[in-house]
């Protein structure tokens, strides 16, 4: 789970770079998009970042992790066949 947080905030990170936005709101919501794709769970993410970043990031984040679980598919990291 740690590397999947690591690997949204580096995401974040740089495509806040590239798109010349806040970094540190790109960073969060790279961190909480990416577990909640990864994860399939993208309501437990929004309100995660909402605890963590503060509930002004909530609407950014819900868009964050539907688009990202969308992306991913329905399938979690932790699904068992």
């Amino acid at each position: 789970m740690t590397p999947l947080f690591f690997v949204g905030a580096t995401l974040g990170s740089a495509a806040a770079v590239l798109l010349h936005l806040p970094l540190s709101i790109l960073a969060a919501l790279g961190f909480v998009g990416v577990f909640a794709g990864a994860g399939a769970v993208p309501i437990a993410c929004t309100v995660m970042a909402c605890e963590l970043f503060g509930y002004s990031i909530g609407g950014y984040a819900l868009l964050t992790c539907a688009i990202s679980w969308v992306a991913a598919g329905r399938k979690g990291l932790y699904d068992s066949d």
